[in-house]
């Protein structure tokens, strides 16, 4: 790419890469290139920084084939990335689409989709192409169509669990305007394409581009940056190695209300190994409860709760073994990662096969807990707890603690992310 690339909108786009990216790493940088102009922008950035550091991009196209044109739009993609000289992978979003909620499910699948391939090459961080102009879109969606729905962040974990555990999501372009990368591709000579879909009125972003056409306003912060409070108690959560938590429970009721409902829904969704964040209405209730004197238990979002004087205890509910989560690859429960996720159970109406040893294990584990430990069965039938043998039976790593850590903050640069 020319030096000139450097000047004006992308220079400031590579700065604000450099402050989050680490420098001294082999590992590849992730880029998600829609194959539209802002993602092509943020390619170009993206080239120009792991230049000067000496690093790997990889461009990464899903092709949700919900159009006549996806695959020349795919194609187009893959000739830009390798004319800028980043390599590039395509995956296409197969399947039946569904009739209602396509643009939250197109978005979930080409999250998961680019999740897959980040991790196959090895890269921690994902780089988006969301600009000022989509902070201002989704203000507007707030004020109109969708008054729940959350601001573009610069950083924060993937959306998608568990495909996307242990990858940041990195947005450095919120505070350029998109015409003003456009301008900047056009001196280059690099051209993109224009999804039509972005026009049609059935959609709400593409509505809030509509109204917003032609408008001078001014983006807020994309940011919504996270409370030093949320960051401060996610540290003194205290995990085990079977993924439950203790923390002191005046350190969650004490919290601002807004901030004490976002730890605490976390902190269950985190615990359980669920996709998803509880309903808020059951969240505000049990904060509510957990705030007056006295024992509490009770259950939310696949975890169980437990306030037990000045505890606050949070362990995986072993219910039906029907709700026994599976839905990943090297995932058991959403929960743990191992090298035979597939062999594991519940040890739940398996403790009379349990051996001896691992029965003298289950002394420092909560009684509450042990029906929802990970197991798997030797030929003869005896059960052993999952990562506790040395050299036998698959491995064992909890995910609650690197996730939860993520998601409240405490981790802000790719170089904190390998401690996750």
């Amino acid at each position: 790419m020319p030096v000139s690339a450097l000047d004006g909108p992308l220079l400031s786009v590579t700065k604000e890469i450099n402050a989050r990216l680490d420098r001294a790493t082999d590992r590849p940088i992730a880029v998600a290139l829609s194959g539209g102009g802002d993602s092509l922008a943020l390619l170009c950035a993206t080239v120009i920084y792991a230049r000067q550091v000496g690093r790997r991009v990889v461009a990464i196209t899903i092709d949700h084939q919900l159009s006549s044109e996806s695959s020349l739009w795919t194609q187009h993609a893959k000739l830009n990335s390798e004319k800028l000289g980043a390599d590039w992978r395509g995956r296409a979003w197969i399947g039946e689409k569904p009739a209602t909620g396509l643009p939250a499910a197109a978005r979930d699948a080409r999250h998961k989709l680019v999740a897959d391939v980040a991790r196959q090459e090895g890269a921690k961080v994902v780089l988006f192409g969301h600009t000022a102009d989509d902070v201002i879109e989704a203000t507007d969606m707030r004020a109109t169509d969708t008054p729940g729905l959350s601001l573009p962040k610069t950083w924060a974990p993937s959306p998608v669990w568990p495909e996307g555990r242990g990858l940041a999501v990195f947005r450095p372009m919120l505070a350029v305007r998109r015409e003003t990368l456009r301008s900047a591709l056009r001196m280059q000579g690099l051209t993109w394409v224009e999804d039509p879909a972005n026009l049609d009125p059935r959609f709400a972003r593409s509505r809030a581009r509509l109204r917003l056409t032609g408008s001078e306003k001014v983006a807020c912060s994309g940011d919504e940056p996270m409370s030093p409070d949320l960051s401060r108690f996610a540290c003194s959560v205290v995990f085990s190695e079977w993924g439950d938590a203790e923390v002191d429970r005046d350190a969650l009721v004490q919290l601002p209300p807004l901030v004490g409902h976002r730890a605490l829904s976390m902190l269950v969704t985190c615990v359980s190994g669920a996709e998803r964040l509880p309903r808020p209405a059951r969240v505000t209730g049990l904060l509510e409860r957990l705030n007056d004197a006295g024992s509490v238990t009770a259950t939310l979002g696949g975890a169980l709760v437990l306030g037990e004087g000045k505890a606050l205890r949070v362990l995986r509910e072993a219910g039906d073994d029907r709700y026994v989560r599976r839905s990943a690859e090297n995932v058991f429960d959403g929960r743990f990662e191992s090298n035979a996720a597939e062999d594991l159970q519940w040890l739940k109406g398996q403790m009379g096969h349990l051996n001896p040893a691992d029965r003298l294990r289950l002394h420092d584990v909560h009684p509450r807990l042990r029906p929802g430990l990970p197991v798997w069965r030797d030929p003869d039938g005896t059960v052993h707890l999952a990562g506790c043998q040395a050299g036998r039976g698959p491995t064992l790593r909890s995910l609650a603690r690197g996730r939860f850590r993520l998601a409240c903050g405490v981790v802000q640069r790719e170089s904190e992310l390998d401690a996750l």
